[in-house]
């Protein structure tokens, strides 16, 4: 008995881990933006100002490279945005910006060599730039700040996606309150 017993977990152990090392994320982004452009002029100065919005999407793909089906797996995904942005030029200078993100959860079930993509909901950044044709570039308003997707069967995680390298812990921080789209 113990040697079937042992025999079985053996199986099922490499069986699970199998299946970690054979589910595949790939993700690609997408922008769509709404601005209002307004050009800004005088005898000695002038600057360019965009406004408005800016929606950003995922289609996020799930390959199952398993021996075997998979069924009843659970994606989510959070993308993590960051409120009261501003830069000058390349460098952030924002004070305490806000952290904040967008969620979603997909259920799937895959047979073996099968894949599947889906788009994220859009996520709406409120955005402000501005351009003075001499070099000087502003940015503000919101910004994505990394995102986190995680594939799992039951309890177990089988395969994980995340940037920034601090993204899952940053997102762990967020309270409740503070994710929304």
């Amino acid at each position: 008995m113990k040697k079937t017993t042992l025999l079985v977990t053996l199986f099922l152990g490499t069986l699970l881990a199998a299946q970690a090392q054979s589910v595949k994320i790939d993700l690609q982004k997408s922008t769509k933006k709404d601005m209002k452009v307004t050009s800004h002029g005088g005898y000695y100065s002038s600057y360019t100002e965009k406004q408005g919005t800016e929606g950003i999407a995922y289609t996020i793909t799930i390959a199952n490279h398993s021996t075997g089906t998979l069924s009843n797996l659970t994606v989510t995904w959070a993308v993590l945005v960051r409120s009261g942005f501003h830069s000058t030029y390349s460098h952030d200078m924002s004070k305490d910006p806000a952290l904040r993100a967008a969620t979603g959860t997909r259920n799937l079930n895959l047979g073996m060599g099968q894949h599947e993509t889906f788009d994220t909901d859009p996520v709406r950044l409120s955005v402000t730039k501005y351009d003075d044709g001499y070099g000087y570039h502003s940015r503000s308003g919101d910004q994505i700040d990394g995102y986190v997707v995680k594939v799992m069967l039951g309890e177990k995680v089988l395969a994980v996606e995340s940037q920034p390298q601090d993204a899952i812990e940053r997102l762990n921080n967020i309270k409740p309150t503070q994710s929304k789209r």
